[in-house]
């Protein structure tokens, strides 16, 4: 509401364009999205709490963090396929501390987004940079998740 504020204030000639391209994004992820959560809703249905639990449940501590980072950081694609693909995890009995570094890993690490883009345009020295730098964040945000909760219990 503060950026359709702005543009009125500022460039009011531009609200076509601005609702021309905002109907176009609405058309795209409003038949996504719905199909994504339908489909994650399903597969949550197929997929037994004993093939997630004793990885990332709650109780895995400090190995369910290391597996969330390294599940985290193979997921594919954007957010529309991600954030479904979590919540199947979420559903099968993952932990709070566990989802913490699984969102967190798939942040900082998408080895797609590494593989077709940062790679091939940002070159290996600034990845390499880039994965000392951050590489610990996923795994910090569990322990601090699971530090938290200790300390706030449900």
């Amino acid at each position: 509401m503060i950026l359709l504020a702005i543009t009125i204030a500022r460039q009011p000639q531009e609200l076509p364009k601005v609702f021309r391209r905002a109907r176009s994004q609405l058309v795209v992820f409003g038949v996504r999205l719905p199909l994504a959560i339908l489909s994650a809703a399903f597969i949550s249905m197929l997929v037994p709490p004993d093939a997630v639990v004793p990885y990332v449940g709650p109780e895995s501590g400090f190995i369910g963090i290391l597996a969330a980072v390294a599940f985290g950081a193979v997921i594919p694609g954007g957010p529309i396929l991600t954030f479904p693909l979590a919540l199947v995890v979420w559903r099968s009995g993952a932990g709070q501390a566990q989802m913490i570094a699984l969102l967190a890993s798939w942040s900082v690490f998408a080895v797609h987004r590494i593989i077709s883009y940062e790679l091939p345009m940002l070159g290996p020295r600034f990845v390499a940079l880039k994965l000392t730098s951050s590489g610990w964040l996923p795994i910090i945000a569990g322990l601090i998740a699971m530090g938290v909760l200790a300390l706030w219990p449900q």
